[in-house]
């Protein structure tokens, strides 16, 4: 099996086993009808937010992998809330070229990130994540690319949440600041 295979198959048991997770979560706190289907947006950002693959990219973002990772961190932090502020305080032009940034950033990180665990290149992880969607694609259904796009759509709201966050503790710790 070559490297592209085994990052799309790890991505699909990953995608999938929070998936069953989830629905099995619905039913046990008496959902009548869990979600079952993995295709559809709703189905897919809540197990995307839920893998290992968004925990491991939270980490990269903010310099977990790197031994000095506080430049990382801070270089990431500051991209992530000059997005956030765009996106939830910008005028609707701004938020839509907000969130184009933010999937670039994500796509770029997540395949980073991606050809450092699996020790490969960039675009060999690339196709590795786009083939996990093929897969998902051919066994529940449903367009890949745009299961793709409803997956780093959820791993960058996952990480803009987080920094909205701070942001918003930083602004009522220093009200007075914040309006400058």
């Amino acid at each position: 099996m070559n490297v592209t295979q085994t990052i799309a198959n790890d991505l699909v048991l990953d995608i999938e086993w929070a998936h069953a997770s989830h629905t099995a979560d619905l039913k046990s706190a008496g959902a009548t009808r869990p979600e079952r289907e993995l295709v559809g947006f709703s189905a897919l950002t809540q197990a995307a937010q839920t893998t290992r693959a968004a925990d491991c990219l939270s980490l990269w973002v903010e310099g977990s992998y790197e031994n000095d990772g506080q430049a990382t961190y801070e270089r990431n932090r500051r991209r992530l809330q000059v997005l956030a502020k765009l996106i939830y305080k910008g005028r609707p032009n701004d938020s839509l070229l907000a969130y184009r940034q933010l999937n670039s950033f994500v796509i770029e990180q997540f395949t980073a990130l991606t050809a450092s665990e699996y020790n490969c290149s960039r675009s060999t992880a690339q196709r590795g994540v786009v083939r996990a969607f093929d897969i998902i694609a051919e066994r529940h259904g449903g367009n890949a690319r745009e299961l793709l796009d409803f997956f780093n759509a959820a791993l960058g709201h996952r990480l803009i949440d987080s920094v909205w966050e701070d942001l918003l503790r930083e602004e009522q710790s220093f009200p007075a600041y914040a309006a400058i």
